[in-house]
């Protein structure tokens, strides 16, 4: 793999950026990852950068420099910027948020020291506790590294530089370390994952049954639609945008048949994390009313809210009233005067 340009090397044990040093052999600089003696080339034709001296260019000199730069800036800065915590439910489009931006404080910086069983790139201590911070340069945390970490239960940051400019300047680079968010993402959160876990212990799963080419869950919770006095949702047009559902699953029987699951959480009306500090008389008291709503504004239209069949008028012995077209398979009756 070819090697990437230096662009901060050490100079008297001091970290220093190429614009700050002469060119040439004259700059005293050496290689931060082997110790090389560098040279600065500060040409016209070429972007400035550290050239080690015998030619043969060290590994993970660049990766070690920003790893050390990154220390410099934020230790002088004393905070850090880290972005909001969602949770994102699996092959769903629901997106929880946690905790908001913000910034934190930091007090230490600890640069690969050993920690329990990995060493991370930058560990941080701040005023919400020890924070990991991954500096991803040619190669993201893999899988293992991942899994440790959450054993471990320490919140980690990854931090994306692999596509930066390879020029940047020492401002551009405290700007992403310390001010902004759009290089950065959680890779471990221990509030997301309580938050998820809380989810999935009042959810349900339901299996998805394939039915004259549509796909239906029966028994549905909030009985988005009835059919022969049997509730149930179309996986398409109910389900997927539902508050309720938070997790979709499929997967395939002898290799032949394939069987999905969703999972749901509208038996007891959770629909954000909110609704946990929220008496279960209360979510339904709060659903009956959207419900509701719903239903004027569907025989406003002239649709039935059961069904989706068209509504038409029919005389009973107290009037006139709203009946589904769809009877007797959809039962669905409304007046204006109920």
């Amino acid at each position: 793999m070819k090697s990437l340009n230096l662009i901060y090397a050490l100079k008297d044990g001091v970290l220093v950026h190429i614009s700050q040093v002469p060119s040439g052999l004259q700059c005293g600089c050496k290689c931060p990852a082997c110790g090389e003696t560098l040279i600065a080339k500060k040409g016209d034709k070429v972007i400035h950068h550290f050239a080690h001296k015998s030619t043969i260019e060290c590994e993970f000199g660049y990766q070690t420099s920003l790893h050390l730069a990154a220390k410099k800036i934020i230790s002088e800065n004393g905070i850090m910027r880290v972005p909001a915590v969602y949770l994102e439910f699996p092959n769903t489009d629901k997106r929880e948020l946690i905790e908001p931006e913000e910034v934190l404080q930091v007090s230490e910086v600890i640069l690969e020291k050993k920690l329990h069983n990995i060493i991370p790139d930058i560990l941080l201590v701040t005023n919400i506790g020890k924070i990991i911070v991954e500096i991803f340069v040619t190669h993201e945390i893999d899988l293992e590294k991942e899994e440790k970490i959450k054993k471990m239960g320490i919140p980690t940051i990854e931090i994306d530089l692999s596509k930066i400019d390879r020029n940047i300047s020492e401002q551009e680079l405290q700007d992403i370390l310390i001010n902004e968010n759009e290089h950065k993402v959680w890779i471990y959160n221990g509030k997301r994952e309580a938050y998820y876990e809380k989810f999935l212990k009042v959810s349900e799963v339901k299996p998805v049954i394939t039915r004259n080419y549509a796909l239906h869950v029966d028994n549905c919770p909030i009985g988005k639609r009835v059919w022969k006095c049997n509730r149930y949702a179309n996986l398409l047009y109910d389900c997927q945008g539902c508050d309720y559902l938070i997790g979709y699953e499929s997967t395939w029987k002898n290799n032949m048949e394939q069987e999905s699951a969703i999972r749901c959480t509208g038996k007891l009306r959770i629909a954000h994390k909110e609704d946990f500090e929220i008496p279960f008389e209360k979510r339904m008291q709060d659903f009956n009313s959207k419900e509701e709503e719903r239903i004027y504004e569907s025989v406003g239209m002239g649709i039935c809210p059961q069904c989706g069949g068209a509504l038409k008028i029919k005389n009973g012995k107290y009037g006139e009233f709203f009946g589904c077209s769809n009877f007797p398979h959809c039962r669905f009756t409304f007046s204006y005067d109920d």
